[in-house]
């Protein structure tokens, strides 16, 4: 997966087979829809986030970072 920011601020996002030779090692991709939570679980996973967002985000490292984070419930029900 390779992520581009296009003129217009736009985030391209590129499937790749494979790792390209210039891949960064702190490049993390993950997608579940099979998180089982509780109400409570979720709030407090979303305050988690929340914190981890605010403690990097201000930070003015040499090298710039996308971000995407979200945490929703899903319409479909436990199986």
């Amino acid at each position: 997966m390779q992520v581009r920011l296009e003129e217009n601020g736009a985030l391209q996002w590129l499937s790749t087979e494979a790792a390209p030779a210039d891949a960064h090692p702190a490049a993390c991709l993950i997608q579940s829809g099979a998180l089982y939570l509780s109400p409570a679980e979720a709030e407090a996973l979303a305050a988690e986030l929340d914190a981890l967002y605010r403690n990097y985000g201000n930070r003015r490292g040499p090298q710039r970072f996308g971000l995407l984070l979200g945490l929703t419930p899903m319409l479909r029900p436990v199986d």
